[in-house]
């Protein structure tokens, strides 16, 4: 997230209905900014075919990577 935009930072990475090449898919969250020291808390949402795979809330340490998702595409 930005430093002075909290609240509106969206990443979206998608492909269009079917077209997602099959396989395993790592999901997470690269904290790089270090505005004021503390934590941020994201919402990690992951949706496969339309149906709501991951959504989660999760803090992560300035300079850090969140947990890992790991989501399956057939």
């Amino acid at each position: 997230p930005g430093c002075g935009n909290p609240g509106e930072n969206v990443e979206n990475v998608f492909w269009p209905s079917g077209g997602a090449p099959s396989g395993s898919y790592e999901v997470f969250v690269d904290n790089y900014s270090d505005c004021d020291g503390a934590a941020t808390d994201v919402t990690v949402q992951v949706r496969v075919q339309g149906d709501l795979v991951v959504d989660e809330v999760v803090s992560i340490a300035p300079s850090a990577e969140s947990e890992r998702f790991t989501v399956e595409v057939e």
